[in-house]
C-alpha cells in the first residue's frame, strides 16, 4: 500500500444544504475508516501565512485548498477512484490526488 494525499478545493455547502452535505461527508469518511483506507484528514482555516524567497518575506495567505485527506491505496488509479466519492464534487469542487513520496528522513 502507498500513501496518497487528496487536496480538496471548493465545494462548500450553503445554509440550505449544509446538513445534507455534512451527512454525505460523514457517510463517505465512515466508509473509508471502515475499510482502513483513511489515515488522516483535516480542514484548513481561511487565513494563514505565506513565506517566500531567501529573504523569508511573510504575507497573508488565503488557501485555495480547503482541506486534505491522507489515504492508503494500491495505486494512483485506485486512489483516484476513491477521490471520486468526495461530496465536494457534487458542489462544483475539485480533488487533487497526489502520491506521497517517502523521503526516508
Amino acid at each position: 500500500m502507498s500513501k496518497f494525499i487528496l487536496l480538496i478545493k471548493g465545494g462548500s455547502p450553503d445554509d440550505s444544504n449544509r446538513d445534507e452535505i455534512m451527512g454525505n461527508w460523514k457517510s463517505w469518511v465512515g466508509g473509508l475508516r471502515e475499510k482502513s483506507v483513511l489515515e488522516d484528514m483535516g480542514a484548513f482555516e481561511e487565513n494563514g501565512k505565506n513565506i517566500t524567497g531567501s529573504d523569508k518575506t511573510v504575507s497573508d495567505y488565503v488557501a485555495e485548498v480547503g482541506g486534505y485527506m491522507i489515504i492508503n491505496s494500491d495505486s494512483l488509479d485506485s486512489a483516484t477512484e476513491i477521490a471520486k466519492g468526495s461530496p465536494s464534487l457534487t458542489l462544483g469542487g475539485s480533488v487533487g490526488v497526489h502520491p506521497i513520496q517517502d523521503m526516508g528522513l
